[in-house]
């Protein structure tokens, strides 16, 4: 626990302990190292509870992903993730790869005004503050092109069917209708 009544460090401690992100505008960057230091004594008890629930939850995750494919698949517009034979997708996200420069973020927008939680897929860490002095092999173009058109759709354990062909309809009205 810290306490302090300095909001620097405050604001500091409060990025370190996420991942060394912290806003900067209306959006989230990498500016410092960090870690995932959020755990308490509570959660860390339903963890444990949760660790015999695993495979059950890994099981529905698969089933929604496996909804999401086939809905998908119909969708022009929108790429499903590849899982190549041998590997073993938990699902801990299902990202979809949007095609188009710039139409992820507007799709994001129109699902959100729909009441759809939808979030980026994923960031490029090459091109976040703290990171951009490391050196790096390349120039890492195909991470630069999923953190710009990766979509994270939403998953959660009570999804139905009918939340999901919500979402992939609402998808599908967007691409379809050329406001990209």
């Amino acid at each position: 626990m810290l306490t302090t009544d300095k909001d620097e460090y405050a604001e500091t401690t409060r990025s370190f302990k996420n991942f060394g992100s912290a806003k900067v505008g209306n959006e989230l960057h990498f500016i410092r190292y960090g870690s995932n230091y959020k755990m308490s004594d509570i959660i860390a008890a339903v963890g444990v509870a949760q660790i015999a629930k695993l495979p059950k939850i890994i099981e529905r995750r698969i089933e929604l992903a496996k909804t999401y494919d086939k809905l998908l698949s119909e969708v022009g517009g929108i790429r499903t993730p590849r899982v190549e034979k041998g590997i073993y997708h938990i699902y801990q996200t299902y990202a979809a790869c949007v095609e188009g420069n710039g139409v992820r973020d507007k799709l994001i927008q129109a699902l959100r005004a729909l009441g759809i939680e939808a979030q980026i897929g994923t960031y490029a860490l090459h091109l976040e503050p703290y990171y951009q002095t490391l050196e790096r092999q390349g120039d890492l173009a195909n991470s630069r092109m999923l953190c710009e058109n990766l979509i994270a759709l939403p998953m959660f354990h009570s999804m139905t069917h009918e939340d999901q062909e919500r979402v992939v309809a609402a998808i599908d009205q967007f691409l379809r209708s050329g406001r990209q």
